[in-house]
């Protein structure tokens, strides 16, 4: 039997006799077939831009374009207009007559998609002197780069006479100095982020016990109180599993009395506070702390460095955990275990598929490597697969050479509305070892630092250029 969940993706499951069945997943690309499909695209996107509304007759002043970019989704945080007397980026050849403007770059590509939204509201409604328009996009408190766009051209795309090229070849793309993005608005309210999710976790063997498997459902949400500095929670209710009482190793058991939190129907998932922000061009940095996911609670930190327009990053860990009390939300057992991590990242051209090497101290506090697999589809979808080495296993003795371990992670994100406020909801798969203590990391409720990055990073907004006039 098999089941396609994706283009190129799917399940495939087979029962040989009563006592064996296996389950495989699988992921096929055709080069050929997608390359063809770029070419089509983008011949049509040059000849068929989007329609957009008509202008007003009469310019409209800064605060007027933002209430128009807000009535179209479009999330300006601030907006100003700059002069060659008053402007250090202004070039000593360019007259500078421009509006410079910080808009909240959405979380799902293709990114460069806002980045055409906000640039057309400000070229179309603008007031004729202004010349070109610089946008700076913004994500959880991270910025990047900065986007430069000749107002003609930006003008002529949107009204049939150009293409995403052209902008392109004209458009000054240059980093972010961190001090120059303009101060967010003094705003009293920030929108809350509003989420529900499906996850199953199979454990295909653990100990003798064959295809363990359990599935919640969960739901949560966050809340910006500043730029960058967000709260969030989440609740899980269990509808189901098999998970049988283990005794691997009860010395340092940080995941194989994984048996005692499923018991529970009902639980908090996680409650923090989590802190992002770019601290310089290209070093971004993150804070969490609170209850960090189902069995730990603790701080962790996390620094991330990516040149730009580099396909490299990398990256360091830290996290001082906690475990929690399986019967109690906020209680605590008498184990206390730290984790790092340093991490080098690679974007693979031309698709978005990034490789992951990492040297880690995992929760057991053993020592080792992992190699990642990460797959972004252009719908959001993120297949993942993660390989682990570790210096030792469950039950090794003194000829321990220790253990691998393979995970395949699949993440399908979906959003509804409930009257008119946009829920997100996730389907999250994780299928490898669940109730072994050695080669385990924590499982934060926040995205890393490379993910978040990918709203506002140059090589996936470049990726999707395409889609610039497509909204």
């Amino acid at each position: 039997m098999r089941y396609a969940i994706w283009d190129g993706v799917g399940i495939t499951a087979e029962m040989d006799s009563a006592a064996r069945a296996q389950i495989n997943i699988s992921y096929a690309i055709n080069l050929q077939k997608d390359a063809e499909h770029h070419l089509e695209y983008q011949h049509l996107q040059n000849l068929t831009p989007a329609p957009l509304p008509d202008a007003p007759r009469l310019p409209a002043n800064l605060r007027e374009i933002q209430i128009l970019a807000e009535r179209q989704d479009d999330d300006i945080l601030d907006i100003e207009r700059r002069h060659a007397d008053d402007d250090e980026t202004c070039l000593p050849h360019e007259s500078c007559n421009r509006i410079y403007l910080r808009y909240r770059a959405n979380d799902e590509p293709p990114y460069s998609k806002y980045l055409g939204r906000a640039a057309y509201h400000t070229a179309e409604y603008a007031e004729k002197d202004v010349q070109s328009v610089t946008l700076a996009p913004e994500h959880d408190g991270l910025v990047a780069g900065t986007y430069t766009f000749v107002r003609r051209d930006v003008t002529e795309a949107t009204h049939f006479n150009g293409s995403p090229e052209e902008i392109f070849q004209s458009a000054q793309i240059a980093p972010t100095k961190v001090n120059d993005t303009p101060a967010l608005n003094e705003t009293p309210w920030r929108a809350w982020h509003l989420f529900t999710a499906q996850r199953f976790d199979i454990d295909p063997y653990e100990f003798g016990n064959f295809l363990i498997s359990r599935e919640r459902w969960l739901a949560g949400g966050s809340y910006e109180v500043l730029n960058g500095v967000t709260f969030g929670g989440a609740g899980a209710y269990q509808s189901g599993e098999n998970y049988p009482i283990i005794f691997p190793n009860t010395t340092h058991a940080v995941r194989s009395n994984i048996d005692a939190y499923a018991s529970n129907i009902a639980k908090v998932e996680n409650l923090y506070m989590n802190v992002m922000h770019t601290i310089a061009p290209g070093l971004h940095a993150r804070v969490t702390g609170g209850l960090l996911e189902e069995m730990y609670r603790g701080v962790s930190g996390e620094l991330l460095y990516q040149p730009y327009q580099a396909r490299w990053a990398i990256g360091a860990e830290g996290n001082w955990l906690q475990q929690r009390d399986p019967d109690k939300d906020f209680a605590k057992t008498s184990l206390e275990t730290k984790t790092a991590a340093l991490r080098f990242y690679y974007e693979v051209p031309p698709r978005d598929l990034t490789v992951i090497f990492s040297a880690e101290q995992y929760l057991a506090e053993d020592h080792g490597f992992s190699l990642e697999l990460r797959q972004q589809f252009l719908q959001g979808i993120q297949l993942s697969f993660l390989g682990t080495w570790s210096n030792q296993r469950d039950l090794g003795g003194p000829t321990d050479r220790g253990h691998t371990d393979a995970r395949l992670m699949l993440h399908i994100p979906l959003q509804y509305e409930i009257n008119d406020m946009p829920i997100e909801n996730h389907l999250m798969v994780n299928v490898g070892s669940g109730a072994r203590d050695k080669g385990q990391e924590v499982e934060l409720p926040v995205p890393d630092l490379w993910d978040a990055t990918r709203p506002i990073s140059y090589g996936p907004i470049l990726r999707s250029w395409d889609d610039l006039l497509n909204f």
